[in-house]
């Protein structure tokens, strides 16, 4: 049995967030041939497990860049990121505009209106299985966060305040920040990345292997580890490098294109 890990958002889903037949033919007959096909995304449980199923690969989900694994929807595995940081960073954007975000499970906890939020309330068309509550933290108070913290995250445009904004937190040794979207930027723990999830999986499962494919920095972890892997068309120049090979963009069926070059030629 071997392990298929795909990113979600510009690599898995076209751009109006939908999987094409013909990748959902690739996916139905890569799991006939006895393989795992397992999301792994930025997202968090709730809309990742959605996608998940409707692929038909719901067992298992990589969640929060790889700080959290779920099976049958029960979370198996979590690294989490310092409370202090979600503390300082609320501190930090007080009063700039700049929208933040905690992943904490299945609940979001914002900041204020606006960044990535007008997507998260169309998160209800999903149906009650995927429900997604949705935290106002004006200013921080650890009552308003329900559990532990797979991922914190800011939407910031401007590269050189975004830097300044990290470089404000301090002490980083403990976490992993990169961007996961060209203005979004993420910080989970230093124990935790997509690659990490893979080589999780791989043993849990005693997988022969585990390939991955991808299309941004937050997938560049697993595009190294995996035994081979694919990166799609159109991904930024610093992605490009990191995989085995090359495939047609989200737009144009990239991850059918690599299914059936992995069972063709692994």
């Amino acid at each position: 049995m071997k392990i298929l890990l795909s990113d979600l958002d510009g690599t898995l889903l076209t751009n109006d967030k939908k999987i094409s037949p013909k990748v959902q033919e690739a996916i139905d007959l890569w799991q006939a041939k006895g393989n795992l096909f397992v999301i792994a995304t930025g997202r968090l449980i709730s809309s990742a497990q959605y996608f998940a199923d409707k692929s038909g690969a719901g067992e298992l989900v990589v969640a929060c860049s790889g700080a959290a694994i779920y099976k049958r929807g029960d979370m198996v595995f979590e690294k989490t990121v310092p409370l202090h940081l979600v503390e300082r960073l609320w501190k930090i954007l007080k009063d700039t505009g700049v929208y933040a975000q905690v992943y904490s499970d299945r609940s979001l906890v914002y900041n204020l209106e606006g960044g990535l939020l007008p997507g998260y309330k169309q998160h209800k068309n999903y149906g009650n299985r995927y429900r997604l509550p949705l935290i106002f933290m004006e200013d921080y108070d650890r009552k308003h966060i329900p559990g532990s913290v797979h991922k914190l995250s800011f939407v910031c445009h401007d590269e050189k305040k975004a830097q300044d904004i990290i470089a404000s937190l301090g002490d980083l040794s403990e976490v992993n920040v990169f961007r996961s979207l060209p203005h979004l930027y993420d910080i989970i723990s230093r124990e935790a990345d997509k690659g990490l999830a893979g080589h999780w999986l791989r043993e849990i499962l005693q997988a022969d292997k585990f390939f991955a494919i991808g299309d941004n920095e937050n997938d560049i972890a697993m595009l190294e580890e995996a035994d081979f892997s694919a990166v799609m068309n159109g991904s930024p120049n610093h992605v490009l490098g990191k995989a085995d090979m090359k495939v047609a963009s989200n737009e144009e069926d990239g991850v059918a294109e690599f299914i059936y070059y992995l069972l063709d030629n692994h």
